[in-house]
């Protein structure tokens, strides 16, 4: 996949990540370290592509000649080309979009409830009594402050 995993495990489909370069691009030229944060910034922590994604994508898209690099201060900063422009105005809802990231952070949540019943189920099978009490402090105050945020919602409604 070309993308990289946020802090709410994330992972862009492919073909996520050079659209949404283009997009930045469009508004600044950037560093490709640049690009990582603010694609971060913007999707509030949801999205980090990797270097490992976001360097090769822009060789690419420098080889579709939609934008160019030019080192300055030691970096490579690269902006759109004539083309770049002409093909980022065509490119969807960009990656930050308040909506997907509504979306994302829903699919995120759902991928952590799932890894920690899964975790929970390990250790309740696997575990010592020590790790079972020590999961079972750890759920008890997830539990209690989700009760709480449960409660300021249903107040707020």
């Amino acid at each position: 996949m070309s993308g990289g995993h946020g802090r709410l495990g994330f992972r862009a489909r492919r073909g996520d990540l050079a659209p949404a370069i283009l997009r930045l691009l469009a508004l600044k030229p950037m560093h490709g370290y640049e690009i990582i944060t603010t694609l971060e910034a913007k999707t509030h922590g949801v999205w980090r592509p990797s270097a490992g994604a976001v360097y090769p994508t822009l060789q690419l898209l420098e080889e579709q000649d939609l934008v160019a690099g030019r080192n300055h201060g030691g970096k490579r900063v690269y902006a759109l080309t004539k083309r770049g422009h002409a093909q980022a105005a065509l490119t969807g809802t960009p990656a930050w979009d308040d909506e997907r990231i509504a979306r994302l952070r829903s699919a995120a949540n759902r991928r952590v409830v799932l890894e920690t019943i899964r975790l929970v189920r390990e250790i309740a099978l696997t575990g010592t009594d020590k790790d079972k009490a020590a999961a079972g402090r750890i759920l008890n105050k997830a539990n209690e402050r989700l009760k709480k945020l449960a409660r300021a919602r249903s107040h707020a409604s």
